[in-house]
């Protein structure tokens, strides 16, 4: 295929998983010659499509691909100049597409990667001294059977959270290893109804967190490399008793899922049982009472027969 059906092929792929999601509408050039961007998605909160119910516009670039080996590849890579990723940070992100056509140009994979300024900030560390014609590598990851309803939550998250950062004082103060100690809650918004997705979003930096600065009284970002570096965990409360063989030792648990899946229960300040990696940790620090009452847990766990959530074994 030629350079001008693979571009035309690529903005038609991507203009069609757009019109077949009832809130979503585009205006995208096939043969745009436009500095940097390619065109707009836009976002509704309203499926009349009308301006006034506008949520989100998203800066757009394209680029199409001849490969038929990368079509089902989950992630692929592509350079990009650094004038472009200059120009990105600077004007609060895009949502970068590269769009892989096979030979016969009758199949096509979306691969994006929604560049919000906080993972641009992290792409330009360091590379200040770059020309502006030379390339980054940048990772794409495969939109999974180009899945109207994945691009339209992905789009989401990234009108979301680039929203939030912005593209000047709060990215360039946004928050480190070293600012922890400093930041006394976090929040986030996620767009992903899979509790396992949430998570991994959160881990890889595609969905942002911010924290409260107690030295400020602000909402910061998390820097890329800072988010990607913390250990993510949910914890719930049980209201249920927890014993051996029928007996209750506790009226309520706490069940903590790490970012690994390891599965924890917490039973008081002083002991935890690791379901997956089948330990017991046991570190005495409360009053003798709850101590006392651990140590005749785990004798009735020494002999007993099983152990029991409510009146369930």
């Amino acid at each position: 295929m030629n350079s001008v059906k693979i571009e035309k092929g690529a903005v038609e792929a991507l203009k069609r998983a757009i019109r077949l999601h009832d809130r979503m509408n585009e205006l995208l050039s096939e043969d745009d010659k436009g500095p940097s961007w390619d065109g707009d998605i836009y976002l509704y909160n309203n499926d009349d499509l009308k301006a006034e119910h506008i949520q989100y516009r998203i800066p757009t670039q394209i680029k199409g691909k001849c490969a038929s080996n990368l079509l089902n590849r989950n992630s692929i890579t592509y350079p990009v100049e650094y004038k472009n990723l200059r120009n990105y940070f600077k004007d609060g992100g895009v949502c970068y597409f590269v769009i892989v056509i096979s030979k016969d140009g009758e199949k096509a994979s979306i691969f994006y990667n929604a560049l919000t300024p906080i993972k641009l900030q992290d792409l330009l560390k360091g590379n200040e001294h770059k020309k502006p014609n030379q390339t980054k590598n940048i990772t794409l990851m495969r939109l999974k059977n180009n899945d109207k309803t994945l691009l339209y939550n992905m789009l989401l998250q990234f009108g979301h959270d680039s929203k939030e950062q912005g593209s000047g004082e709060l990215v360039r103060k946004s928050i480190s290893v070293s600012d922890l100690k400093n930041i006394d809650s976090i929040r986030m918004t996620s767009y992903a109804s899979d509790r396992s997705e949430v998570i991994d979003n959160i881990q890889s930096g595609e969905v942002c967190l911010f924290g409260h600065s107690s030295l400020a009284d602000i909402w910061l970002p998390f820097s890329y490399d800072t988010q990607k570096k913390i250990e993510i965990s949910t914890t719930v409360k049980k209201n249920e008793s927890f014993g051996v063989d029928g007996v209750p030792y506790y009226s309520c648990f706490e069940l903590t899922v790490k970012a690994n899946d390891n599965k924890y229960i917490r039973l008081s300040e002083n002991l935890s049982l690791g379901i997956d990696e089948n330990k017991i940790h046991f570190n005495p620090k409360s009053d003798f009472n709850k101590v006392i009452n651990d140590i005749q847990f785990l004798d009735a766990l020494q002999h007993g027969s099983g152990l029991y959530i409510g009146k369930k074994k």
